[in-house]
Parts: structure tokens; sequence; C-alpha cells
């Protein structure tokens, strides 16, 4: 469902789940369980990565090159970093 161009728009939902639980995370937020995919499986898949990527990322907030919002959204966009699976930011967020 992430790479379908009718759901491009919809994935920029996401970036409120990435900015609420990374960029300036709160306390009490919670992954939504629908983000606008065709389906209840796209939707279940892209919350599991979601929070796939919020457990590993979390802990490091506040180290050196992660302790501001500014510096988290720098580190999130960088159009350098490439997934296991080949794909890079703007392939998610455009």
């Amino acid at each position: 469902s992430l790479v379908v161009s009718d759901c491009v728009s919809r994935v920029h939902q996401i970036g409120g789940s990435s900015h609420r639980g990374f960029l300036e995370p709160e306390s009490d937020f919670e992954l939504p369980h629908k983000f606008g995919m065709f389906s209840d499986e796209g939707n279940q898949q892209v919350r599991e990565a979601i929070s796939k990527f919020l457990s590993s990322v979390s802990p490091l907030i506040g180290t050196p090159g992660l302790a501001s919002p500014v510096e988290r959204l720098s580190a999130f966009q960088d159009d350098e970093l490439e997934s296991a699976e080949g794909m890079f930011y703007d392939d998610y967020f455009g």
C-alpha cells in the first residue's frame, strides 16, 4: 500500500505519528490503528513499521545529534540514509 500512488497523500498522515513519537515526542502519544490505507492489513503493516521505527529511535532522543527537534528532523529527513530494503526518506514521505 505504501507505494501505490493513491496512498501517497495518505502516507503523509504517518508524518504526524513520526512527529508526535520522535521529532517532538508526546508522553501520552499512541499510534493510531488506521492510516488511510486500502485495507486493514495495509493499515497494520504501516502501524508495525512505524512502531518498529519509533522503538528503535526513541532511546536515542537526547543523544548528540538528536538532542533537539531540529536535529531530529534533520536526521529523519537525511536523504543519504538508506533502509535495509533500499528505500530512502522520499520513498516514504515524498
